[in-house]
Protein backbone atom coordinates (compact mmCIF):
# COMPACT_ATOMS: atom_id res chain seq x y z
CA UNK A 1 0.00 0.00 0.00
CA UNK A 2 1.09 3.33 -0.60
CA UNK A 3 0.21 6.45 1.36
CA UNK A 4 0.32 10.07 0.65
CA UNK A 5 0.69 12.57 3.01
CA UNK A 6 -0.08 16.07 1.17
CA UNK A 7 1.99 18.82 3.28
CA UNK A 8 5.39 18.55 4.66
CA UNK A 9 4.38 20.21 8.29
CA UNK A 10 5.21 19.42 11.36
CA UNK A 11 1.06 17.41 11.40
CA UNK A 12 2.21 15.69 8.30
CA UNK A 13 5.79 15.28 9.15
CA UNK A 14 4.60 13.57 12.63
CA UNK A 15 0.98 11.61 10.56
CA UNK A 16 4.35 9.60 8.92
CA UNK A 17 6.28 8.99 11.41
CA UNK A 18 3.29 7.57 13.03
CA UNK A 19 2.34 5.74 9.84
CA UNK A 20 6.36 4.72 9.95
CA UNK A 21 6.32 3.64 13.76
CA UNK A 22 3.71 0.99 13.18
CA UNK A 23 5.27 -1.51 11.24
CA UNK A 24 2.61 -2.33 9.25
CA UNK A 25 4.07 -4.45 6.77
CA UNK A 26 0.95 -3.85 4.45
CA UNK A 27 2.69 -0.14 3.87
CA UNK A 28 5.34 -0.31 1.12
CA UNK A 29 5.70 3.37 1.02
CA UNK A 30 5.00 6.84 2.32
CA UNK A 31 5.42 9.88 0.21
CA UNK A 32 5.08 13.72 1.40
CA UNK A 33 4.27 16.19 -1.14
CA UNK A 34 5.36 19.69 0.18
CA UNK A 35 4.59 22.53 -1.86
CA UNK A 36 7.57 25.24 -0.59
CA UNK A 37 11.38 24.88 -1.11
CA UNK A 38 11.84 23.38 2.37
CA UNK A 39 9.72 21.76 4.73
CA UNK A 40 7.82 22.69 8.04
CA UNK A 41 4.91 24.62 7.26
CA UNK A 42 4.34 27.52 9.81
CA UNK A 43 7.14 26.19 12.31
CA UNK A 44 9.77 28.13 10.60
CA UNK A 45 12.87 30.47 11.85
CA UNK A 46 13.90 33.05 9.73
CA UNK A 47 17.52 33.48 9.15
CA UNK A 48 19.19 36.57 8.02
CA UNK A 49 22.64 38.40 8.18
CA UNK A 50 23.97 36.27 11.17
CA UNK A 51 20.70 36.49 13.17
CA UNK A 52 17.39 35.06 13.73
CA UNK A 53 14.05 35.14 14.44
CA UNK A 54 11.44 32.77 14.90
CA UNK A 55 8.15 32.85 12.32
CA UNK A 56 6.01 33.66 15.34
CA UNK A 57 5.53 33.25 18.57
CA UNK A 58 5.88 29.56 19.47
CA UNK A 59 6.23 27.99 22.98
CA UNK A 60 5.81 24.18 24.18
CA UNK A 61 5.61 21.93 27.43
CA UNK A 62 7.41 19.17 28.34
CA UNK A 63 4.85 16.91 27.54
CA UNK A 64 5.08 17.06 23.94
CA UNK A 65 5.63 14.35 20.89
CA UNK A 66 8.09 16.55 19.35
CA UNK A 67 10.31 16.50 22.61
CA UNK A 68 9.71 12.76 22.77
CA UNK A 69 11.22 12.76 19.45
CA UNK A 70 13.59 15.22 18.74
CA UNK A 71 14.83 15.35 23.07
CA UNK A 72 18.37 16.76 22.58
CA UNK A 73 16.79 20.31 20.96
CA UNK A 74 14.62 20.96 23.99
CA UNK A 75 15.82 22.95 27.12
CA UNK A 76 14.25 23.97 29.93
CA UNK A 77 13.03 27.33 29.89
CA UNK A 78 14.71 29.04 33.44
CA UNK A 79 12.19 30.02 35.90
CA UNK A 80 9.48 28.71 33.22
CA UNK A 81 7.62 31.07 30.02
CA UNK A 82 6.94 34.47 31.65
CA UNK A 83 3.53 36.07 30.05
CA UNK A 84 2.38 39.49 30.49
CA UNK A 85 0.12 42.13 28.87
CA UNK A 86 0.34 45.65 28.39
CA UNK A 87 -3.14 47.11 29.31
CA UNK A 88 -3.84 50.57 30.56
CA UNK A 89 -0.45 51.49 30.38
CA UNK A 90 1.27 49.31 32.37
CA UNK A 91 2.69 45.42 32.06
CA UNK A 92 0.10 43.49 33.90
CA UNK A 93 -0.26 39.80 34.34
CA UNK A 94 -1.38 37.70 31.89
CA UNK A 95 -4.69 36.81 31.45
CA UNK A 96 -6.08 38.72 34.15
CA UNK A 97 -4.31 41.30 36.54
CA UNK A 98 -6.08 40.93 40.07
CA UNK A 99 -4.78 44.41 40.76
CA UNK A 100 -7.71 45.81 38.40
CA UNK A 101 -10.18 44.03 40.82
CA UNK A 102 -8.57 45.46 43.95
CA UNK A 103 -9.36 48.89 42.51
CA UNK A 104 -12.60 48.63 41.65
CA UNK A 105 -15.29 50.15 44.33
CA UNK A 106 -17.44 47.61 46.52
CA UNK A 107 -20.84 48.17 44.66
CA UNK A 108 -18.89 47.09 41.74
CA UNK A 109 -17.62 44.39 43.06
CA UNK A 110 -20.94 42.70 44.01
CA UNK A 111 -22.11 43.54 40.57
CA UNK A 112 -19.78 41.49 39.37
CA UNK A 113 -20.51 38.74 41.88
CA UNK A 114 -23.71 38.20 41.24
CA UNK A 115 -23.11 38.84 37.35
CA UNK A 116 -20.73 35.82 37.56
CA UNK A 117 -23.19 33.44 39.61
CA UNK A 118 -26.03 34.56 36.67
CA UNK A 119 -23.16 34.07 33.96
CA UNK A 120 -21.87 30.26 35.92
CA UNK A 121 -25.98 29.14 35.46
CA UNK A 122 -25.92 29.79 31.89
CA UNK A 123 -23.13 28.44 30.91
CA UNK A 124 -23.51 25.29 33.57
CA UNK A 125 -26.61 24.78 31.68
CA UNK A 126 -24.82 24.56 28.47
CA UNK A 127 -25.87 27.87 26.62
CA UNK A 128 -23.18 29.76 25.33
CA UNK A 129 -25.35 32.75 22.92
CA UNK A 130 -25.02 33.85 19.54
CA UNK A 131 -21.12 34.73 18.86
CA UNK A 132 -17.91 34.91 21.07
CA UNK A 133 -18.98 38.13 22.59
CA UNK A 134 -21.76 36.04 24.69
CA UNK A 135 -19.60 33.19 25.64
CA UNK A 136 -16.57 35.74 27.04
CA UNK A 137 -19.65 37.84 28.70
CA UNK A 138 -20.80 34.44 30.79
CA UNK A 139 -17.75 33.21 31.47
CA UNK A 140 -16.06 37.03 32.66
CA UNK A 141 -19.35 39.02 32.80
CA UNK A 142 -20.06 41.66 31.36
CA UNK A 143 -17.71 43.98 34.07
CA UNK A 144 -14.42 42.03 33.71
CA UNK A 145 -14.86 41.58 30.19
CA UNK A 146 -14.96 45.35 29.91
CA UNK A 147 -11.79 45.33 32.69
CA UNK A 148 -10.06 43.00 30.90
CA UNK A 149 -10.54 43.71 27.32
CA UNK A 150 -9.89 40.85 26.15
CA UNK A 151 -12.64 41.29 23.13
CA UNK A 152 -9.96 43.51 21.77
CA UNK A 153 -6.91 40.92 21.67
CA UNK A 154 -9.35 38.79 20.32
CA UNK A 155 -10.47 41.15 17.10
CA UNK A 156 -6.88 41.11 16.47
CA UNK A 157 -6.34 37.60 16.81
CA UNK A 158 -9.08 36.61 14.02
CA UNK A 159 -9.64 40.48 12.32
CA UNK A 160 -13.15 40.62 13.00
CA UNK A 161 -15.41 42.19 16.11
CA UNK A 162 -16.41 39.33 18.69
CA UNK A 163 -19.74 40.13 17.62
CA UNK A 164 -19.04 38.71 14.06
CA UNK A 165 -17.29 35.63 15.34
CA UNK A 166 -18.44 32.13 16.71
CA UNK A 167 -18.44 30.27 20.43
CA UNK A 168 -16.47 27.41 19.23
CA UNK A 169 -13.65 29.93 18.75
CA UNK A 170 -14.01 30.02 22.74
CA UNK A 171 -13.90 26.45 22.98
CA UNK A 172 -11.26 25.56 20.76
CA UNK A 173 -8.61 28.58 21.39
CA UNK A 174 -9.92 30.16 25.03
CA UNK A 175 -11.08 27.05 26.51
CA UNK A 176 -8.27 28.39 29.16
CA UNK A 177 -10.77 30.66 29.95
CA UNK A 178 -13.36 28.08 31.10
CA UNK A 179 -11.13 26.46 33.13
CA UNK A 180 -9.81 29.27 35.08
CA UNK A 181 -13.46 30.81 35.40
CA UNK A 182 -14.73 27.70 37.40
CA UNK A 183 -15.56 28.56 41.11
CA UNK A 184 -13.21 26.54 42.84
CA UNK A 185 -10.51 26.91 40.20
CA UNK A 186 -11.77 31.29 40.92
CA UNK A 187 -11.50 30.96 43.98
CA UNK A 188 -8.20 29.20 44.15
CA UNK A 189 -6.68 31.90 41.65
CA UNK A 190 -8.10 34.94 43.78
CA UNK A 191 -6.45 33.49 46.90
CA UNK A 192 -3.23 32.28 46.00
CA UNK A 193 -0.80 34.39 44.56
CA UNK A 194 0.62 34.50 40.84
CA UNK A 195 4.10 33.38 41.90
CA UNK A 196 2.83 30.88 43.25
CA UNK A 197 0.13 29.60 40.45
CA UNK A 198 3.02 29.84 38.57
CA UNK A 199 5.29 27.86 40.55
CA UNK A 200 2.67 25.16 40.54
CA UNK A 201 2.18 25.22 36.55
CA UNK A 202 6.35 24.63 35.88
CA UNK A 203 6.48 21.87 37.91
CA UNK A 204 3.20 20.01 36.49
CA UNK A 205 4.55 21.13 32.79
CA UNK A 206 7.95 22.50 32.77
CA UNK A 207 7.86 24.82 29.56
CA UNK A 208 11.23 23.83 27.03
CA UNK A 209 11.98 25.48 23.77
CA UNK A 210 14.43 24.98 21.23
CA UNK A 211 17.02 27.42 21.92
CA UNK A 212 19.59 26.74 19.77
CA UNK A 213 18.45 27.54 16.31
CA UNK A 214 14.66 28.30 17.24
CA UNK A 215 11.88 26.15 15.98
CA UNK A 216 12.65 25.88 12.81
CA UNK A 217 15.86 23.17 13.55
CA UNK A 218 12.69 21.34 14.82
CA UNK A 219 11.61 21.75 11.38
CA UNK A 220 14.67 20.88 10.09
CA UNK A 221 15.49 17.88 12.32
CA UNK A 222 11.98 16.12 12.24
CA UNK A 223 12.43 16.09 8.07
CA UNK A 224 15.60 14.64 8.78
CA UNK A 225 14.29 11.83 10.95
CA UNK A 226 11.25 11.11 8.42
CA UNK A 227 14.11 10.56 5.37
CA UNK A 228 16.29 8.66 7.80
CA UNK A 229 13.22 6.25 8.48
CA UNK A 230 12.49 5.86 4.71
CA UNK A 231 9.80 8.50 4.29
CA UNK A 232 9.89 10.32 0.96
CA UNK A 233 9.67 13.74 1.24
CA UNK A 234 9.38 16.31 -2.07
CA UNK A 235 9.72 19.57 -1.38
CA UNK A 236 8.42 21.79 -4.20
CA UNK A 237 5.72 19.65 -5.56
CA UNK A 238 2.73 21.83 -5.29
CA UNK A 239 -0.72 19.49 -5.99
CA UNK A 240 -2.43 20.46 -8.95
CA UNK A 241 -5.59 17.51 -8.80
CA UNK A 242 -6.87 15.05 -6.33
CA UNK A 243 -9.32 12.21 -8.12
CA UNK A 244 -10.63 9.36 -6.90
CA UNK A 245 -9.60 6.03 -8.81
CA UNK A 246 -12.64 3.76 -9.16
CA UNK A 247 -10.80 0.83 -7.59
CA UNK A 248 -10.53 2.97 -4.80
CA UNK A 249 -7.58 5.00 -3.53
CA UNK A 250 -6.34 8.13 -5.19
CA UNK A 251 -4.51 9.94 -8.33
CA UNK A 252 -2.86 12.94 -7.43
CA UNK A 253 -1.27 15.31 -10.02
CA UNK A 254 1.31 17.81 -8.93
CA UNK A 255 3.87 19.91 -10.31
CA UNK A 256 7.48 19.24 -8.92
CA UNK A 257 10.67 19.77 -9.14
CA UNK A 258 11.43 17.74 -12.42
CA UNK A 259 7.65 18.83 -14.42
CA UNK A 260 4.61 17.33 -13.77
CA UNK A 261 4.12 14.46 -12.15
CA UNK A 262 1.48 11.99 -10.78
CA UNK A 263 1.27 10.31 -7.60
CA UNK A 264 -1.08 6.99 -7.32
CA UNK A 265 -1.81 6.77 -3.60
CA UNK A 266 -4.01 4.11 -2.13
CA UNK A 267 -4.42 6.34 0.64
CA UNK A 268 -3.83 9.74 1.40
CA UNK A 269 -4.06 12.50 4.46
CA UNK A 270 -4.22 15.47 3.21
CA UNK A 271 -2.90 18.81 5.36
CA UNK A 272 -2.76 21.27 3.02
CA UNK A 273 -5.67 24.36 3.70
CA UNK A 274 -9.12 22.76 2.74
CA UNK A 275 -10.01 25.08 -0.06
CA UNK A 276 -6.92 24.32 -1.60
CA UNK A 277 -7.35 21.06 -1.59
CA UNK A 278 -11.17 21.26 -2.85
CA UNK A 279 -9.85 23.37 -5.52
CA UNK A 280 -7.78 20.22 -6.40
CA UNK A 281 -10.67 18.20 -5.96
CA UNK A 282 -13.48 20.35 -7.72
CA UNK A 283 -15.08 17.86 -10.03
CA UNK A 284 -16.20 16.13 -6.78
CA UNK A 285 -17.64 18.68 -4.59
CA UNK A 286 -21.23 20.13 -5.07
CA UNK A 287 -21.46 23.51 -6.28
CA UNK A 288 -22.60 24.56 -2.57
CA UNK A 289 -19.66 22.62 -0.92
CA UNK A 290 -17.48 24.77 -3.45
CA UNK A 291 -18.93 27.83 -2.66
CA UNK A 292 -18.30 27.42 0.88
CA UNK A 293 -14.64 26.92 0.69
CA UNK A 294 -14.33 30.18 -0.91
CA UNK A 295 -15.83 31.57 2.06
CA UNK A 296 -13.05 30.57 4.50
CA UNK A 297 -10.63 33.03 5.37
CA UNK A 298 -7.58 33.41 6.88
CA UNK A 299 -5.73 36.21 9.04
CA UNK A 300 -2.48 36.36 7.90
CA UNK A 301 0.81 38.06 9.55
CA UNK A 302 3.26 40.66 8.99
CA UNK A 303 6.40 39.69 11.72
CA UNK A 304 8.80 42.19 12.37
CA UNK A 305 11.93 41.50 13.56
CA UNK A 306 14.54 43.27 15.96
CA UNK A 307 17.38 42.59 17.18
CA UNK A 308 18.27 44.17 20.45
CA UNK A 309 21.56 44.50 22.42
CA UNK A 310 20.64 43.25 25.74
CA UNK A 311 20.91 40.12 27.53
CA UNK A 312 17.52 39.73 28.12
CA UNK A 313 13.83 42.19 28.01
CA UNK A 314 12.33 41.02 31.11
CA UNK A 315 13.00 37.58 30.98
CA UNK A 316 14.73 35.03 28.97
CA UNK A 317 11.71 33.92 26.98
CA UNK A 318 9.12 36.76 27.54
CA UNK A 319 5.66 36.70 25.58
CA UNK A 320 3.63 40.50 25.68
CA UNK A 321 0.33 40.48 24.42
CA UNK A 322 -0.94 43.90 23.67
CA UNK A 323 -4.85 45.27 24.43
CA UNK A 324 -4.39 48.02 23.88
CA UNK A 325 -6.39 49.76 20.53
CA UNK A 326 -3.86 51.89 19.08
CA UNK A 327 -1.34 49.22 18.72
CA UNK A 328 -1.76 47.33 15.48
CA UNK A 329 0.23 44.81 16.66
CA UNK A 330 -1.19 41.39 18.83
CA UNK A 331 1.70 40.28 20.62
CA UNK A 332 5.46 39.74 20.45
CA UNK A 333 8.41 37.22 21.89
CA UNK A 334 11.50 38.36 23.25
CA UNK A 335 14.00 35.68 23.33
CA UNK A 336 17.19 35.85 24.92
CA UNK A 337 20.29 34.87 22.50
CA UNK A 338 24.15 34.29 22.80
CA UNK A 339 26.58 36.90 22.80
CA UNK A 340 24.14 39.52 25.41
CA UNK A 341 21.53 39.46 22.52
CA UNK A 342 17.46 39.65 22.37
CA UNK A 343 15.61 38.60 19.63
CA UNK A 344 12.36 40.04 19.10
CA UNK A 345 9.52 38.81 17.11
CA UNK A 346 6.40 41.31 17.05
CA UNK A 347 3.06 39.94 15.10
CA UNK A 348 1.11 42.31 13.31
CA UNK A 349 -2.23 40.43 12.26
CA UNK A 350 -4.01 41.82 8.26
CA UNK A 351 -6.76 40.66 6.10
CA UNK A 352 -5.03 38.91 2.58
CA UNK A 353 -7.43 41.12 0.84
CA UNK A 354 -5.76 44.53 2.37
CA UNK A 355 -2.56 43.49 1.75
CA UNK A 356 0.46 43.72 3.71
CA UNK A 357 0.81 46.81 6.15
CA UNK A 358 3.96 49.16 4.73
CA UNK A 359 6.92 50.21 6.44
CA UNK A 360 5.38 52.62 8.06
CA UNK A 361 3.83 49.89 10.54
CA UNK A 362 7.18 49.10 11.27
CA UNK A 363 8.03 52.31 12.27
CA UNK A 364 4.74 52.81 14.51
CA UNK A 365 5.61 49.65 16.40
CA UNK A 366 8.86 50.47 17.09
CA UNK A 367 7.92 53.89 18.62
CA UNK A 368 5.45 52.56 20.63
CA UNK A 369 7.41 49.85 22.07
CA UNK A 370 10.75 52.34 22.82
CA UNK A 371 9.04 55.12 23.88
CA UNK A 372 5.45 53.95 25.59
CA UNK A 373 6.06 50.22 26.69
CA UNK A 374 9.66 50.97 27.14
CA UNK A 375 11.22 47.69 26.49
CA UNK A 376 13.85 48.95 25.11
CA UNK A 377 15.94 52.35 23.82
CA UNK A 378 15.97 52.88 19.86
CA UNK A 379 19.71 53.03 20.03
CA UNK A 380 19.55 49.51 21.35
CA UNK A 381 18.70 48.29 17.83
CA UNK A 382 21.32 46.40 16.32
CA UNK A 383 19.04 44.88 13.38
CA UNK A 384 15.85 45.01 11.77
CA UNK A 385 14.13 42.87 9.32
CA UNK A 386 10.49 41.67 8.54
CA UNK A 387 8.54 38.60 6.84
CA UNK A 388 4.71 37.53 5.94
CA UNK A 389 2.89 34.54 7.11
CA UNK A 390 0.20 33.50 5.33
CA UNK A 391 -2.61 31.69 6.30
CA UNK A 392 -1.87 31.95 9.99
CA UNK A 393 -4.97 31.57 11.47
CA UNK A 394 -8.66 30.62 11.04
CA UNK A 395 -10.94 32.78 11.01
CA UNK A 396 -14.16 31.67 13.04
CA UNK A 397 -16.62 33.87 11.60
CA UNK A 398 -20.09 33.09 12.47
CA UNK A 399 -21.79 29.48 10.92
CA UNK A 400 -18.75 28.53 9.73
CA UNK A 401 -18.58 25.40 11.73
CA UNK A 402 -21.26 23.88 8.84
CA UNK A 403 -19.56 24.85 6.10
CA UNK A 404 -16.81 23.18 7.42
CA UNK A 405 -18.42 19.56 8.05
CA UNK A 406 -20.12 20.14 4.94
CA UNK A 407 -17.05 20.31 2.53
CA UNK A 408 -15.49 17.32 5.46
CA UNK A 409 -18.14 15.55 4.32
CA UNK A 410 -17.13 15.67 0.70
CA UNK A 411 -13.33 15.65 0.36
CA UNK A 412 -13.14 12.91 2.84
CA UNK A 413 -13.37 9.07 2.92
CA UNK A 414 -12.20 6.19 3.90
CA UNK A 415 -9.16 6.84 2.27
CA UNK A 416 -8.65 10.31 2.60
CA UNK A 417 -8.45 12.13 5.76
CA UNK A 418 -8.20 15.64 6.07
CA UNK A 419 -5.51 16.83 9.28
CA UNK A 420 -4.14 19.50 10.86
CA UNK A 421 -4.61 23.48 11.41
CA UNK A 422 -5.43 24.45 7.78
CA UNK A 423 -6.04 20.93 6.57
CA UNK A 424 -9.36 20.81 9.15
CA UNK A 425 -9.51 24.48 9.59
CA UNK A 426 -8.92 24.41 13.04
CA UNK A 427 -7.67 26.94 15.49
CA UNK A 428 -5.23 24.62 17.47
CA UNK A 429 -1.63 24.98 18.96
CA UNK A 430 1.42 22.87 17.62
CA UNK A 431 1.00 19.86 19.90
CA UNK A 432 -2.88 19.91 18.73
CA UNK A 433 -1.70 20.36 14.81
CA UNK A 434 0.41 17.17 15.75
CA UNK A 435 -2.44 15.39 17.22
CA UNK A 436 -4.90 15.84 14.24
CA UNK A 437 -2.22 14.09 12.07
CA UNK A 438 -1.69 11.11 14.22
CA UNK A 439 -5.49 10.53 15.17
CA UNK A 440 -5.52 10.52 11.38
CA UNK A 441 -2.49 8.05 10.56
CA UNK A 442 -4.30 5.68 13.08
CA UNK A 443 -7.78 6.24 11.38
CA UNK A 444 -5.54 4.64 8.17
CA UNK A 445 -3.73 1.86 10.31
CA UNK A 446 -7.51 0.64 11.10
CA UNK A 447 -8.25 0.57 7.49
CA UNK A 448 -4.73 -1.83 6.94
CA UNK A 449 -5.44 -4.04 9.95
Amino acid sequence: MKIAILGGGVTGMCASLRLQEAGSEAISEIVILEEKPRPGGLLQTTHHNGCWWDNGVFYFRWNNYLRQLLPELFQPIAGGMLQRAWMARDLRDFPMDKGLLRRQSKTALLGIACDYLYSYLRVSLGWDGANLRDWLRYRLTSRLLSLSRLDLYVTKMQGLPVTQLSPTLGERRLHNIHELTRPGRLMRIILSSNRKIREEMQQRHPDIYPFQGGVGLVSQKLAELCEARGVRLICGAQVQRVSRKADAGYEIHYEGPQGPAVYQADYAISTIPMEELARAARDQLSDKAWADAQDLSYLDLKLIFLLVKRPRIAHEFFVLYSFEPQHPWKRLLALSLPGDMTAITVEVGFQPEAGPPGPEIDERVIQQLTEEVQLFNRDEIAAQHSALVHRAYPVYKLGFELKVQGLMEELESPRLRLAGRQGRFLYVTTPGAIDSGQAAADQILSALR
